[in-house]
C-alpha cells in the first residue's frame, strides 16, 4: 500500500476547502438568479420586478463577503422572502374576489400575510443568534428585496403592504425569540 506525501494530501485537503467554500459563499447569489428569472417568467415584465431583481442578486453576492456568521443568514432570509414572492406571484394569477359589489384583489393581504409570517421566523431566527444589526440589515433587506418580486404585482401598495408586515412580523418573531432564550 502506498501513502500519500503529506504535502500533496494537503493541498488536496485545501482544494477541496475553498471548492466547498466558493460554494458556499455564492449559493445565496445562484438562487436569488434562479428566483429573479422565474419571477420575470411568472410575473409582470416590468422595469421595477428587474431592478428588485438586480437589487437582491447584487445584496445576494455581497453576503458573499461577508462574516461567515452573518453569511449563513442569507440562505434563511432568501427563504423567508421566497414566501412573499410565490403568494405574490399565486394571488396575481388568482383573479379577484367580489364581496357586495365591491372587487378587490387577493395580492395585497397575500403579501401582508405572507411577509408577516416571514419576518416572524427572519425575527425569532435573528434573536436565537444574536445576530449584530449590520447582519439584520443585510439579511432583512435581502428577504425584503426577494419577496418584493412577487409583490410588485400589486404595484407600490403591495410592496408597501409586504413592507409592513415584513417589519411587524420580525419585531414580533424577535421579542418571541428573546423571551424563550431567556
Amino acid at each position: 500500500m502506498t501513502t500519500t506525501p503529506p504535502s500533496i494530501a494537503q493541498a488536496a485537503a485545501l482544494a477541496a476547502f475553498r471548492k466547498g467554500d466558493l460554494h458556499e459563499r455564492f449559493l445565496p447569489a445562484a438562487l436569488v438568479f434562479a428566483l429573479s428569472v422565474a419571477s420575470l417568467c411568472f410575473g409582470p415584465l416590468e422595469l421595477k420586478t428587474a431592478l428588485f431583481g438586480l437589487v437582491a442578486f447584487a445584496l445576494a453576492v455581497a453576503t458573499a463577503y461577508l462574516p461567515a456568521g452573518t453569511r449563513r443568514l442569507a440562505l434563511p432570509a432568501i427563504i423567508a422572502g421566497t414566501c412573499p414572492l410565490v403568494c405574490g406571484l399565486a394571488a396575481a394569477h388568482g383573479g379577484h374576489i367580489c364581496v357586495g359589489g365591491v372587487c378587490s384583489s387577493w395580492c395585497v393581504p397575500a403579501c401582508l400575510g405572507s411577509a408577516a409570517l416571514a419576518g416572524g421566523l427572519l425575527g425569532r431566527l435573528w434573536a436565537r443568534r444574536s445576530a449584530s444589526t449590520g447582519a439584520v440589515a443585510v439579511t432583512g433587506l435581502l428577504g425584503w428585496s426577494v419577496g418584493a418580486l412577487g409583490c410588485s404585482c400589486a404595484s407600490h401598495s403591495g410592496i408597501l403592504a409586504m413592507s409592513l408586515g415584513l417589519i411587524g412580523g420580525a419585531v414580533l418573531g424577535a421579542l418571541v425569540g428573546r423571551t424563550r432564550k431567556a
